[in-house]
């Protein structure tokens, strides 16, 4: 029932028989702010998004502001149950925002970290072993270990602060270790693995920015900034504006470092959603601008008119039936006598 004139609506219900193709899924979005008693963001929170039927959608970590953003697989006028670390709070439609209120105890010494198994396509990858080893001590201590869910996430929460933890996923180390003093803070990470991935990844909100300098501390305009991935693969790529930044906000992965090149020369420092970083350019690595002369400049216009003139059709000439000439004709006009022809007669 609605009593909007000329509005939209949609719904999607189950029903027997065999699908044959995916739904057009929605462009909206779906928000949720985690919240404490004081209305204050809570951060590390677990949110999940689940189908009416309790099939999982997404499960996605609350960040510093307390915001979940659900993007994918989500259908118009559907409603969708979403929890917080397991407990059932409400539904929502796509489109809509809330806030979910929880009880906060005082801050645990612990913090939360995401781990999400990734093809060399991109795409993440289910049911790979994530196994997290602390080694602070220099012999090696088995914190935890889990298997990536349908979105190739592993979720480790009451984590030890102040600890060097390893990762190593199938058995295999990823030369990475995660360390943090910060109590009820969420870290992520991403790691290329074997194997086939099924979907895209859930993306960051935020962006990464990189702030491109000249040997002077002055920002630059028009330097081309280009972001990879471990693998070599580019990412993002985009120029500075005025201000010298280049922000990047689509397609980026919470806790994943991505190289830099400014105008195809590798920086020595590495990109991360939600950071600003500054890199430097000598005066030879600045891209340049040349300046229009005015002899070029007049050139320029000469070849522009010419190439009008090329363009406009030419008038075509009316055709006219040519005459015959004339044979033979009879001179029958009076004869015009001169002096001394008229003398001679």
């Amino acid at each position: 029932r609605t009593d909007v004139a000329g509005s939209s609506k949609a719904a999607s219900f189950t029903a027997t028989g065999v699908g044959t193709n995916e739904p057009t899924y929605s462009k909206k979005t779906i928000d949720i702010t985690v919240r404490d008693q004081n209305a204050e963001p809570v951060s590390g929170r677990t949110v999940t998004l689940k189908t009416q039927a309790g099939r999982e959608i997404a499960s996605l970590v609350s960040g510093d502001n307390g915001l979940t953003r659900f993007t994918d697989r989500l259908l118009d006028g559907t409603f969708y149950q979403y929890f917080v670390d397991g407990k059932k709070i409400g539904d929502i439609v796509p489109g809509e925002s809330r806030s979910a209120y929880v009880n906060v105890a005082p801050k645990k010494d612990y913090f939360t970290f995401t781990v999400t198994a990734l093809d060399k396509d991109g795409l993440v990858v289910k049911g790979k072993e994530v196994t997290l080893t602390d080694i602070t001590d220099g012999k090696a201590v088995a914190l935890a270990s889990l298997k990536t869910n349908d979105n190739g996430q592993a979720i480790f929460t009451n984590l030890p602060l102040s600890r060097n933890i390893s990762v190593s996923i199938d058995g295999k180390s990823k030369g990475y270790t995660l360390r943090t003093d910060v109590a009820g803070s969420h870290k992520a990470a991403a790691f290329y693995v074997d194997g086939k991935g099924t979907k895209a990844p859930q993306f960051s909100a935020e962006a990464a920015v990189v702030t491109v300098y000249d040997a002077n501390g002055n920002t630059i305009a028009n330097q081309e900034v280009t972001l990879t991935n471990s693998n070599g693969t580019i990412v993002a790529k985009g120029l500075t504006e005025k201000d010298g930044k280049a922000r990047f906000a689509n397609k980026l992965m919470a806790g994943t470092l991505y190289n830099i090149f400014v105008n195809g020369i590798e920086m020595p420092k590495t990109a991360l959603v939600g950071s600003d970083v500054s890199v430097f350019l000598t005066d030879k690595q600045i891209k340049k601008e040349k300046p229009v002369t005015p002899d070029k400049l007049d050139k320029e216009m000469n070849q522009e008119k010419e190439k009008e003139l090329l363009d406009t059709p030419k008038p075509v000439p009316p055709t006219s039936k040519p005459t015959a000439p004339i044979k033979n004709k009879k001179d029958d006009s009076p004869k015009k006598f001169t002096k001394s022809q008229s003398s001679s007669l």
